[in-house]
């Protein structure tokens, strides 16, 4: 049997009064199955669009709408159907319509199926009880980060995750941390292998010497220089290799003549996880947050902080932040399948490839609004202005979060820019910091 609060919530809904029916159908939601949550997150949301309509706001229906197709995509055996008749189909035809005052086509409506739950398949890698797992096994290792306060001139409220001030510099420690803590040590004793443009690399090979195991690492011939002599320092081997060598590396998880334990720098569930602890202390420091926008490499970051934030705080608005030099994602979910891109090298050297992973594609495509992509000069520009008003220095793949957000793309609130690492040669954040 349904409770009081979902058969209120459906009432309302079906009345046209889809505040009420958001506020009753999102308390049933809080203490639904877990195995329930995600197509009622999209129930929730869907009446939340609604309700933007009925006030005017046609483009923040349009947002919410486009999460709640996608939390409800392929869960038709569920034990409720929403029945939106334009706007699964188009909802460029749905915006079109609004723009131009034509008669409102037909409202949604629920209908109830048999009381009998298909489960859904889950889309999200991680789960909030693993990034609290992950947590405790890597107190000690990787810090809490603090969240500040940047006050530039922008249209939201701007947050920044300092992730930075890591040991290595860079966020990466806590999937590496996590994700080393969890392998036999009769295989970490064969020593460990990652690929990576400097982060992971670091992130790994930090752990490994506290380990005592050797590491390995495949990094792109275009990795900075700064990033290499620092993996050096800490003990690890590394191979500079061709890009499409480098890449490769991901994909088959190996490297000729090497005979180590991988670590993948972002396909891994239990990396996602360290990922995720950032988002329980986002939550934790700024539980009213509006939207949070996160650097998208190969994904893994931006996968951990969304599956946490989608769990506990549904109604975010979360976006990866690409540069324009190298956005496969945000060409992939226009295109709705993976696709290859041109790929420049640049300064922001820490995201930004020719392809997404599909595993990490589907990952992003459930539980990302969006994909913002940001120019080399606005990267540059917010480089200078965390500079000037937080005096902190940020990385390239950092700035794309942070010049998204002040772009005001994220939306209005509070807004939390992932500021992902720090890692940059200090010669060329001045030459490009003097001349944005």
């Amino acid at each position: 049997m349904h409770s009081d609060a979902f058969s209120e919530g459906v009432a309302l809904f079906n009345r046209g009064k889809f505040f009420e029916a958001h506020e009753a159908l999102e308390d049933f939601w809080r203490s639904a199955p877990p195995e329930q949550k995600k197509f009622l997150q999209g129930v929730v949301q869907v009446a939340v669009a609604f309700h933007h309509h009925s006030t005017g706001n046609h483009v923040g229906m349009r947002s919410v709408l486009e999460r709640a197709c996608r939390n409800m995509a392929e869960n038709s055996g569920c034990f409720v159907r929403v029945n939106v008749p334009p706007l699964l189909k188009s909802l460029n035809e749905w915006q079109i319509t609004m723009r131009e005052s034509r008669p409102t086509p037909p409202l949604p409506r629920i209908e109830l199926c048999d009381n009998s739950l298909t489960p859904m398949p889950t889309q999200s890698a991680i789960t909030p009880a693993d990034a609290e797992a992950a947590r405790g096994r890597i107190q000690g290792i990787a810090f809490r980060t603090p969240l500040v306060r940047c006050y530039a001139d922008a249209p939201a409220e701007l947050y920044l995750k300092l992730e930075n001030l890591q040991p290595i510099g860079s966020f990466k420690i806590r999937g590496a941390a996590n994700v080393m803590a969890l392998t036999r040590r009769d295989q970490l004793a064969l020593g460990v292998l990652t690929a990576s443009a400097g982060n992971m690399a670091q992130g790994v090979a930090f752990c490994a010497k506290r380990m005592g195991v050797p590491a390995t690492i495949v990094a792109p011939d275009t990795a900075p220089a700064t990033k290499i002599r620092a993996v050096e320092r800490l003990g690890g081997r590394v191979i500079q290799v061709p890009f499409a060598e480098w890449w490769r590396t991901f994909e088959t998880r190996s490297y000729p003549g090497v005979d180590a334990t991988f670590i993948h720098a972002f396909d891994d569930p239990h990396v996602m996880a360290g990922n995720g602890t950032i988002a329980l202390e986002l939550l934790e420091d700024l539980p009213d947050l509006d939207a949070v926008v996160i650097p998208w490499g190969g994904g893994g970051l931006a996968s951990g902080i969304a599956a946490v934030l989608r769990a506990r705080h549904p109604h975010a608005r979360i976006y990866a932040a690409e540069i324009e030099t190298a956005a496969p994602l945000a060409a992939s979910l226009a295109a709705g399948e993976p696709r290859t891109v041109d790929y420049k090298p640049s300064f922001v050297d820490g995201i930004g490839s020719k392809m997404v992973f599909p595993s990490m594609f589907e990952l992003g495509r459930h539980l990302l609004d969006g994909s913002l992509v940001v120019t080399l000069a606005e990267a540059a520009q917010a480089m200078k202005i965390l500079a000037e008003r937080n005096r902190i220095i940020i990385e390239g793949a950092a700035a794309c979060a942070v010049a998204a957000a002040l772009s005001g793309r994220a939306g209005k609130g509070k807004v939390v820019a992932i500021v992902s690492g720090g890692n940059i040669d200090l010669d060329k954040f001045a030459q490009l910091t003097a001349s944005a």
